[in-house]
């Protein structure tokens, strides 16, 4: 009997083990890899000031459930949320939202018959809450190479905000970087770009870092679950030999890998 195909994570360490638990309940070897190392970032005071300042924002956009953790972690105790709204892109970042103490109503995201979580599908429902001349916030995250206290990415939804003439604002509450491996986990990651394994990915930054890691290695026999098309195209761009596209909820990740063929 041939051995089970192994599937590999590599999210962040923090948002990895949620994914681990449900993908591994049938059995099957699941292994986490993480390929984003995720740290506070370095401007506290900005994060606070945010958080005091709250009621100025008529909504606050988080790209990822650890922009979220990253400025709840200054949250007062006695906090008070506003009328602020809160957007989340998938049902990761609304979970976060909710574990923080947001309340329910002042929480959107795309809705869950959506063909994607993201900015694109989050606007549709949340164009109407705006109006000219408010201000919105943008938590996500920097590069530890390029910090910047505005963070980066989600430009699209800038433009979008800035079109409809609202003030948009960024703020990094975390920084992102590649992790360090040593010459026995570049060697198992090498083994896995050709014995069948499925490598599992949430972010095109992830599949960069795993290339730079490994900058002569062949991908052509690689196989791949993405959850984002923008992400496909870059596995894809890379060499990846078989790539295919998940909705990025755990139960629908584990149903795809598990007919993966």
């Amino acid at each position: 009997m041939a051995a089970p195909v192994r599937w590999i994570l590599t999210r962040p360490a923090e948002e990895a083990e949620r994914w681990r638990q449900v993908l591994s309940q049938g059995g099957q070897p699941v292994v986490s890899w993480p390929l984003i190392d995720i740290q506070a970032a370095p401007h506290p005071a900005l994060l606070q000031a945010a958080l005091q300042n709250w009621s100025q924002w008529a909504a606050v956009m988080f790209v990822s459930r650890a922009a979220v953790q990253h400025l709840m972690a200054w949250r007062s105790p006695t906090h008070h949320w506003a009328s602020t709204r809160c957007w989340a892109t998938g049902p990761g970042t609304q979970q976060a939202l909710l574990a923080a103490g947001v309340p329910p109503a002042l929480v959107d995201m795309p809705d869950a018959q959506a063909g994607q979580f993201d900015t694109e599908h989050l606007w549709q429902g949340v164009r109407h809450q705006v109006q000219p001349g408010q201000q919105v916030l943008l938590v996500r995250g920097t590069e530890a190479d390029a910090p910047s206290s505005a963070g980066q990415g989600r430009d699209w939804l800038s433009e979008q905000l800035s079109q409809a003439g609202v003030q948009v604002q960024g703020l990094a509450s975390y920084v992102r970087s590649a992790p360090v491996w040593d010459a026995a986990q570049c060697a198992q990651a090498r083994a896995a770009a050709q014995d069948g394994s499925i490598w599992l990915f949430s972010s095109s930054q992830a599949l960069r870092h795993l290339h730079a890691l490994l900058p002569e290695q062949h991908w052509g026999q690689a196989r791949a679950l993405v959850t984002h098309p923008r992400i496909a195209e870059t596995a894809q761009q890379l060499g990846w030999g078989v790539v295919r596209t998940s909705r990025p909820s755990a139960a629908e990740i584990r149903s795809s890998l598990e007919c993966f063929a």
